[in-house]
């Protein structure tokens, strides 16, 4: 099941130095966002439509909505803006505000009334997730109640300047930061009590066929309500000619020779539609007799679950016959499968609808019934979003997030049921077999009848939102984020630049790395970065060209239950840097050096150091005094400064080793691990211990320890490789 954790962020930026559009949210948070950005040297426009920036931040979930059909409008728009931005999208965030949970907050922290309608907007940013392989998706749902609008803004830009790689983040009132992880639950066991029986009347839309109406009869034969089948099929008298025909064979071959019986040329589209009709109607026989032979009691009534006045007619009668529902099971739902970019607005309207409309006309038509029990048929295309589903996906997260409304608002128990695929109902031989290949197993149908039974039918059903079945994408542990390296997002990098050229320093990888993996296991400990090579370092050779954009793909990939693999590409898929982080429960126990007897006095003071061996400058010149070099221990203080420089500064301290044992220039090249064992993101001093393990002709490994004033050691690095490149140095032996 879904639930929030609580996640740091990860010092990520997320956005490139292209224009961003916007999209006004009609409360000023655009204006205060958009100066947020530009302050940080980002081009960013207010706009009320998307023009041609391949960088759009939508803010209209976060509008007033008044009403229901607003809520929707913002879906649409949304979903809108969507296609006309994929063929050249960098990025796409969506920010709207359903209380900053989700919808999975406590009662207190929940959306309800109409904003509760805005929550599919996640499944757009999943769903998009999946279909734009070279753009970076984001869904921020942030609360705005009685916050500023200032500091609204500064938590967004926040988000993308320096946050993480997780699709949905979540802001509370005090700006607390939460991530949404599937927690698997105990599998099923005994369905237990009922508190649903003969006195309840339940109606059901979509439950006449497939795997609902499964489910429905295992109500009936387990708790015997009256039900209430909703269906578009209308029932008609079945011919004559079809009844001995069984199988789809035969009843198509029974319509061909009644159609040459009357002289006609039998169409095959034709009769493959009248064949398809026939097997419908039998199948909704089928589920009405296996009810009624339950002992409950049935009817099958043909209205499609949007039409409030066939609705209101019939449960008019239902009210007279049995008495007023007590019990909702929305299940009707259909798919039209086209990617974001191809999908027009009938088709997503057509699946939307049939989902989100559904459920609010049932609601409408039953406000003023005892309605104690409902339970939403969702899918887990709304928890992960699917290629070619927006449309679906974000119609069953809106479902998810009402039912969490309707069960915080009326005290209701409600259930959103995310099924996966069923061996059964849509899923044919070549679905079967896709899935197979893929590694999702199938729900079995009366595994699935049990479950639906024992969240429906519960007194209280502990958690709304419930995910059926595996196969999850988020179950691979894969978590993909583009990362921007230039003048804007990294302004500093000026200080770090070889020959004139900017360079990626490897203390940033780290950083990145560990920001990604916590994102991928924010319920894990990190215990530390392992196995870290350098590839093919990233030079930035155009990093002062604000119209250039130096893109990486950060990947981060299960490899185990306590390993996952890191990597990070280029635009083209070259391979830059990899590592592995490790979690458990507890930090490792790293032994600190030993650095306990006399340091041998440095042949250079801090001035020659950065004048004449290591290249960085201004801010990554942050060593401020050399205590010894040389030897086999060497030791430096640094002052206030950022955790990346600080951990920079200790590579810096292993390169002057490196150079007072060789004479040649050197740089890293891998790192066997890296523990951070508290090291905050901004520091205030630090003393770094740096020893040389061991030294060939072609390089030097080392081992460095980073300590608190007290000398706590906050974070180390364990086998340091620094490769020997070039000639011999020419510097000075003494101060100068």
């Amino acid at each position: 099941m879904p639930e929030l954790v609580a996640t740091p962020s990860a010092q990520i930026n997320l956005l490139t130095p292209s224009k961003i559009d916007i999209v006004d949210d009609g409360r000023g948070i655009a204006a205060a966002l958009a100066k947020q950005l530009a302050a940080r040297g980002y081009d960013a426009e207010v706009v009320d439509e998307i023009g041609d920036a391949p960088q759009v931040i939508d803010l209209r979930g976060l509008a007033p909505v008044e009403s229901i059909d607003d809520a929707l409008a913002v879906q649409r728009g949304a979903f809108q803006s969507a296609r006309k931005l994929g063929p050249k999208a960098q990025t796409l965030v969506v920010v709207f505000d359903t209380a900053g949970s989700f919808g999975l907050g406590s009662e207190d922290a929940v959306a309800t009334g109409p904003r509760a309608w805005i929550g599919g907007l996640a499944g757009l940013a999943k769903t998009a997730n999946l279909e734009w392989d070279d753009a970076t998706l984001k869904a921020v749902d942030i609360a705005t109640d009685g916050v500023e609008i200032e500091v609204v803004a500064r938590r967004i830009a926040d988000e993308l300047c320096a946050g993480g790689a997780e699709i949905e983040v979540a802001f509370d009132t005090d700006g607390r930061r939460w991530t949404v992880q599937t927690k698997s639950a105990e599998p099923l066991e005994e369905i237990g009590d009922s508190a649903i029986g003969a006195k309840d009347v339940i109606v059901a839309s979509g439950g006449a066929r497939g795997v609902t109406a499964r489910c429905l009869i295992k109500l009936a034969q387990d708790c015997a309500p009256a039900i209430v089948l909703l269906g578009r099929t209308p029932l008609k008298e079945e011919p004559t000619f079809a009844a001995a025909a069984t199988s789809d064979t035969e009843l198509k071959r029974a319509l061909i020779e009644e159609a040459r019986s009357r002289g006609e040329a039998p169409n095959p589209k034709e009769i493959g539609e009248k064949a398809a009709a026939i097997a419908k109607q039998r199948e909704i026989r089928a589920t009405v007799d296996a009810i009624d032979a339950a002992g409950a009691s049935v009817r099958y009534v043909a209205a499609d679950v949007r039409d409030r006045q066939a609705l209101q007619s019939a449960l008019n009668e239902i009210r007279s016959d049995w008495g007023a529902p007590t019990g909702i099971v929305h299940a009707a739902g259909v798919l039209a499968d086209k990617k974001i970019v191809d999908k027009s607005d009938d088709q997503f309207d057509f699946v939307f609808d049939t989902k989100v409309d559904g459920l609010r006309a049932l609601l409408e038509v039953t406000a003023d019934d005892p309605i104690e029990h409902l339970c939403i048929f969702s899918s887990v295309a709304a928890r992960t979003g699917n290629v070619g589903q927006v449309d679906y996906s974000m119609a069953n997260e809106t479902l998810n997030k009402v039912a969490r409304a309707e069960a915080a608002s009326r005290g209701i128990c409600a259930t959103s049921l995310n099924w996966g695929p069923w061996d059964g109902g849509m899923v044919d031989d070549s679905l079967r077999a896709h899935f197979e290949a893929q590694g999702v197993s199938l729900i079995d149908l009366d595994g699935g009848a049990q479950l639906f039974r024992r969240e429906f039918t519960a007194a209280d059903s502990g958690s709304t939102e419930i995910v059926c079945g595996d196969g999850l994408p988020e179950a691979t542990g894969e978590l993909r984020a583009w990362i921007s390296f230039d003048a804007t997002s990294h302004p500093e990098l000026s200080g770090h630049s070889i020959d004139g050229v900017a360079v990626v320093p490897v203390a940033y990888i780290l950083d990145h790395f560990a920001g990604l993996a916590r994102a991928a296991r924010p319920q894990a400990r990190l215990k530390r970065l392992g196995e870290l090579k350098v590839l093919n370092g990233i030079r930035l050779s155009e990093f002062d060209d604000s119209t250039s954009i130096s893109r990486f793909l950060a990947v981060a990939s299960a490899k185990g239950e306590s390993t996952v693999k890191l990597e990070l590409r280029a635009a083209d898929g070259a391979l830059h840097y990899s590592a592995t982080a490790e979690f458990g429960g507890e930090l490792p126990d790293v032994e600190p050096l030993s650095a306990t007897g006399e340091v041998k006095e440095s042949r250079w003071d801090r001035d020659q150091i950065y004048g004449e061996i290591l290249f960085h400058t201004d801010a990554f010149a942050a060593i401020d005094s050399v205590e010894g070099v040389g030897g086999e221990f060497a030791r430096a203080a640094i002052g206030e400064t950022s955790r990346r420089i600080a951990v920079d500064a200790g590579l810096q301290l292993a390169l002057v080793q490196a150079v007072d044992a060789d004479g040649r220039m050197n740089l890293p090249t891998g790192v066997e691990f890296f523990v951070d064992l508290g090291m905050d993101s901004q520091i205030d001093g630090l003393e770094i211990i740096v020893e040389q393990r061991k030294s060939s002709a072609h390089k030097a490994v080392f081992d460095v320890d980073y300590r608190d004033q007290r000398g706590e050691l906050l974070a180390a690095i364990r086998g340091l490789e620094m490769h020997y490149f070039g000639d011999p140095l020419d510097v000075a032996t003494g101060p100068s």
